[in-house]
């Protein structure tokens, strides 16, 4: 997989699965990307391409409605279904954490769901849970000195 920073090339893909994902329209998908693209902070969105198709994002962001005290943020990765198992989602995010390390970032946070025993297994901490009335919300930080 060859990862690059979000282009025009790929505002149409990455529109798509943040509306998806995210339940949003597509004026509030293209606000975020526009954010992303725009160079006014750290945030970046990052796109992985295998013949020379995208077919995942990974997404650095400085803000984040999960918890405005902490930051920076995981804040998004996603993977075509049909690539998955392929440890791109691993090569993402370690391209994201070079990308915050680089800015001098010391740590990482996530928002999770689903996947926090995932996340632990790679060296995520759990910060705290949060307990909704239909799901759980797990905060978790990741030393990027690990790196």
């Amino acid at each position: 997989m060859i990862i690059e920073h979000l282009t025009s090339k790929y505002i149409p893909y990455v529109t798509t699965v943040i509306m998806d994902r995210w339940e949003v329209s597509e004026e509030k998908a293209m606000k975020e990307i526009i954010r992303w693209m725009s160079k006014n902070d750290d945030s970046v969105c990052f796109v992985g391409i295998v013949n020379n198709i995208p077919i995942a994002i990974g997404v650095f962001d400085v803000q984040s409605n999960a918890d405005k005290s902490l930051g920076p943020w995981n804040r998004q990765l996603y993977i075509e279904p049909a690539y998955r198992g392929e440890n791109y989602g691993l090569e993402l995010t370690q391209q994201r954490f070079i990308w915050a390390k680089e800015k001098g970032y010391k740590e990482v946070y996530l928002s999770t769901e689903t996947v926090k025993r995932y996340h632990m297994k790679h060296g995520w901490q759990i910060v705290r849970e949060e307990i909704k009335p239909d799901k759980i919300i797990t905060i978790m930080r990741y030393d990027l000195k690990n790196i």
